[in-house]
């Protein structure tokens, strides 16, 4: 995969990957007198530890890329150079003590660098943003797992980010035994991941009852199906999402408290079973996801946070 030249925006932190279309001169500005351009479309990939977001993230900025659309794909806590140091601050293990609202604090932070430094920008500027985690995993891991509660977490997250919200959330739903088998031989686990199961059931359960309380903004699929057979389903949803039209994005002053979520749990997308000859095994979490600034050929790999 060839890389694309450093970008020479001071503000935007290498730790966000970003890719121009693959056609030959191709430009995403609009000509001189033309009409504006269209805003890039928002994805968010969620899920429990282990589920394979940082391969799917990968997966479907080769599809969009090859589809002629300019990609720029992070991961939270990070995106920015704050969020970078923040991220290790909060998700090492060391001599620190990170309370649980200091943890909720230290995300929030880190998210509202991310989206005024580079998510708003690079969607204002046309291009598809692919991050990896957003609100909805404070909400789940911080709100509902530590225990600070829904409502108030996910208000202090609509305050970081103005009211942002991703046009379309893809949730990998994995059961936490089978996301910590996935897990093993990775990297040591961090602090988030060596929480015991009990704590990711919770985790799991909040991701699915969001997801039923907006089925129109959340795409649910089988964790434990195919690597491809969930790739060419997220890529089906997202280049409907970017042919558009697209609502006007809120302004940084519109964050507003997010609704409770309600007890139903969200219906899967039915996906082939393994063997169903797409030539693929069941997804697995490779840690592809770009790590801090460096392209995917090349330089160390993020663990799927």
């Amino acid at each position: 995969m060839s890389s694309t030249a450093p970008d020479p925006r001071p503000d935007l932190d290498p730790t966000a990957v970003d890719r121009a279309p693959r056609e030959t001169g191709a430009d995403t500005a609009p000509a001189e007198g033309a009409a504006p351009l269209q805003r890039g479309v928002f994805v968010a990939f969620e899920g429990g530890d282990g589920a394979g977001k940082s391969t799917q993230v990968r997966l479907l900025a080769d599809r969009l890329t090859d589809a002629g659309h300019a990609v720029l794909t992070t991961r939270e806590p990070g995106g920015t150079p704050v969020g970078e140091r923040l991220r290790d601050l909060v998700l090492e293990h060391g001599d620190a003590v990170v309370d649980a609202r200091t943890e909720a604090l230290i995300f929030a932070a880190a998210r509202a660098a991310h989206v005024e430094q580079v998510i708003r920008p690079t969607l204002a500027a046309g291009r598809t943003v692919i991050t990896d985690r957003f609100v909805d995993s404070s909400i789940a891991y911080q709100g509902a797992g530590r225990g600070l509660g829904t409502d108030d977490v996910a208000g202090i997250n609509a305050w970081a980010t103005g009211g942002l919200q991703p046009d379309v959330t893809v949730l990998l739903d994995v059961d936490p035994a089978a996301g910590r088998d996935r897990r093993a031989g990775r990297a040591p686990e961090d602090r988030m991941e060596s929480e015991p199961d009990a704590f990711h059931t919770v985790i799991r359960q909040t991701f699915l009852h969001r997801a039923a309380a907006d089925p129109d903004r959340y795409l649910v699929l089988d964790a434990t199906a195919p690597v491809t057979a969930i790739a060419e389903h997220v890529a089906d949803a997202v280049l409907r999402l970017v042919a558009g039209p697209l609502p006007v994005l809120p302004s940084a002053d519109e964050g507003t408290v997010e609704v409770t979520v309600t007890g139903r749990d969200a219906e899967l997308v039915d996906l082939p079973e393994p063997g169903d000859g797409l030539g693929d095994q069941p997804g697995t979490e490779s840690g592809d996801a770009p790590a801090a600034g460096r392209d995917r050929e090349s330089g160390p790999v993020a663990a799927d946070r």
